[in-house]
């Protein structure tokens, strides 16, 4: 995948923006989720900080390669939008 530095640089607020609230939002909706997914999917042992960490860097590891496979598939990455 071909990136623009040139690009990246001029929309750097808009990239760490973008970057860092696809990681964040994934991992705060995760960890909100975890104290009522906890009750009928952890293992017997499993303390609820754990599964709270697992399953909010589960959605957050997942959220950004998603998000850069469906801008390489609408062909948008080079854009100024992508």
């Amino acid at each position: 995948m071909e990136l623009d530095h040139e690009l990246l640089y001029r929309q750097r607020r808009t990239a760490l923006l973008a970057s860092g609230m696809s990681i964040l939002l994934p991992f705060a909706i995760g960890a909100l989720l975890a104290p009522s997914l906890r009750v009928r999917f952890a293992p017997q042992g499993v303390g609820g900080t754990p599964f709270t960490l697992f399953l909010g860097i589960a959605m957050s590891i997942t959220a950004f390669p998603v998000l850069a496979r469906i801008l390489e598939e609408r062909g948008i990455q080079a854009t100024e939008l992508g």
